[in-house]
């Protein structure tokens, strides 16, 4: 090298030390380009969360519409829309110090994007995984949003579900959690074994069941089906058919457009709340019966059994008690 220098000229070696700068800039210029190209929201790794903190925090491109589909165990999940073409996924922690990257890999967790499809899910042997033994004293939640014209599917072992408001279907599904949805487009169908659940407005069809909770159910304007074990329902407005039942609770609702009902309780009271103009073939049996004057009906009647058409007849508007009080009540 030395004798090399010395027989090159001091022009050669300008232009040698030039071209070496070039070198060292483009790498430089490539290397931020990398760093820049790096996701906005990555994994957390190597971080040791003390007393809580984020495990997992990624942006995906996703375009307006998809679906989301979620699978995880033990995992409060709260479900946002966004009117961009976005979607955002965050696992948090709360409780024991932890190491985040040996969390993540214990739970299996992994997020993956294909043909329209945010796959959010636990990556492990059996249903789900077992990491959650291991992990008593720590609160894990996930908070994912997406576009408002996504569909969503969520399946959780004992976490609560909170989802916000999309255009297209909502299917969720928890062991033991209580499930809260803000509004649904297509179609809803929403699952507890043991948990309370309210939806504030839904456009198409919605079925609601629950082992022992309560359902609170906003407006929703086609057919509804609820059925719990021991809880009570309340419906705040139902355009369509209705379809409830349950064990030992009460059950109150106010209908819009009446296109029958079918109600059954063992235990509680019953309250319709209706235009008095509704037709329809009246069927009532239970312990007593309220009819406001406004809903003329030639009855036939005894002692737990009232029948009868209500302005001249039309859907069937059937109620079954075991011990309770039906009321038809005008609105």
């Amino acid at each position: 090298m030395l004798n090399w220098l010395r027989t090159r000229s001091r022009r050669d070696l300008v232009l040698a030390l030039v071209v070496a700068g070039c070198f060292v800039l483009l790498v430089g210029t490539v290397a931020t380009a990398v760093v820049r190209s790096v996701p906005r929201h990555v994994l957390v790794t190597h971080e040791h969360l003390s007393g809580g903190g984020v495990a997992f925090d990624r942006t995906f491109d996703v375009g307006s519409s998809g679906r989301l589909e979620v699978e995880l165990g033990e995992v409060d999940l709260q479900i946002r829309s966004s009117a961009g073409s976005e979607a955002h996924v965050v696992l948090r922690v709360d409780g024991d110090a932890v190491d985040a990257e040996e969390l993540i890999a214990d739970m299996g967790f992994r997020v993956e994007q294909y043909d329209g499809v945010l796959r959010i899910h636990q990556d492990s042997g059996d249903e789900w995984g077992g990491w959650d033994d291991a992990y008593d004293d720590l609160d894990v939640s996930l908070e994912v949003t997406v576009p408002r014209g996504f569909d969503v599917t969520a399946r959780t072992g004992d976490g609560d579900v909170a989802v916000a408001s999309f255009e297209g279907s909502v299917e969720i599904q928890t062991g033991d959690g209580d499930i809260a949805i803000e509004e649904a487009g297509s179609h809803v169908r929403l699952q507890t074994g043991d948990g309370d659940v309210a939806i504030a407005r839904a456009t198409g069809e919605v079925r609601i069941q629950t082992g022992d909770g309560d359902v609170a159910v906003g407006r929703v304007a086609d057919g509804l089906e609820v059925r719990t074990g021991d809880g009570d329902i309340h419906i705040e407005e139902l355009s369509g058919e209705l379809r409830a039942s349950t064990g030992d609770g009460d059950i109150q609702v106010t209908l819009g457009r009446f296109d029958g009902l079918d109600i059954r309780t063992g235990d509680g009271d019953v309250t319709i709340y209706a235009d008095p103009s509704i037709r329809a073939d009246v069927e009532l049996s239970g312990g007593e019966f309220f009819l406001d004057e406004s809903f003329a009906m030639p009855a036939q009647l005894d002692s737990h059994r009232l029948e009868g058409a209500l302005n001249g007849g039309g859907a069937p508007l059937t109620v079954r008690v075991g011990d309770g009080t039906i009321r038809l009540v005008e609105r």
